[in-house]
Formats: structure tokens, C-alpha cells, sequence
């Protein structure tokens, strides 16, 4: 395991994000949704690839 993953699991788990109860209590497993950012001006987007790799480590069927 990287550095990265290795970074991405301890914070997952110390923000108990496989724990959230709102989020059980409210969304479905099955449920599926689709995100879009948007900048209201010019500027510099930064840490998506980390980004990207929470969300897999989150859900790996995810799709770009």
C-alpha cells in the first residue's frame, strides 16, 4: 500500500466514513447519484487526483 492509500484509509476511518448513520438512515445502498463541480470563476483546482482516489477507495465501481 502507497503512502497515499495508506493516508486515504487513516483519514476514512478516523472520519468514520463507513459509519455514518444519517448517511445509512438516508440513502440506499443500491442508491446511485452523479456529482459535477463547478467554479464560478478562473482558478486552480487542486487535489483531484487524491480526489479521485478517495472516491474509489470509497466505492470502486465509481466512474468518471
Amino acid at each position: 500500500m502507497s503512502y497515499i492509500e495508506n493516508l486515504i484509509q487513516i483519514a476514512l476511518l478516523e472520519d468514520a466514513a463507513y459509519e455514518d448513520h444519517t448517511a445509512q438512515a438516508t440513502i440506499l445502498p443500491l442508491q446511485r447519484g452523479i456529482a459535477r463541480i463547478t467554479a464560478k470563476a478562473d482558478g486552480i483546482l487542486s487535489g483531484c487526483d487524491i480526489a479521485q482516489q478517495v472516491f474509489q477507495t470509497m466505492d470502486s465501481a465509481l466512474q468518471q
